[in-house]
């Protein structure tokens, strides 16, 4: 019996290292997946990163783009009162030379 267990000893110390050897490769296998997947990820989380970025950037320029046609309908309001104060100045104009002229057939 002791002689039985001494062999199975034996034979299980031969057999670990190749064992060992064996998990040891798996484990590495598995590192290197797991570092893979994560490299993949880092890529994706890039790409991702840009996309959104680049959304972003869009979104700002068509921001700027609403501020800057605001601008412009504001530019175009103060032009069109700006035609109307130049309209109501010769009437004025007018009116006075108008009146002048009625004074001076007056007198």
């Amino acid at each position: 019996m002791r002689q039985e267990k001494t062999k199975d000893i034996k034979q299980y110390q031969r057999i670990m290292p190749v064992l060992e050897q064996s998990q040891c490769l798996k484990k590495i296998e598995q590192d290197q997946q797991h570092k893979r997947k994560i490299a993949m990820f880092k890529e994706d989380s890039k790409d991702y990163y840009s996309k959104d970025q680049y959304s972003k950037d869009l979104y700002n320029e068509n921001q700027n783009i609403k501020d800057l046609y605001s601008k412009n309908q504001d530019i175009e309001d103060l032009y069109s009162k700006n035609q109307d104060i130049e309209d109501l100045y010769s009437e004025n104009q007018d009116i006075k030379n108008q009146n002048i002229e009625d004074q001076d057939t007056e007198n």
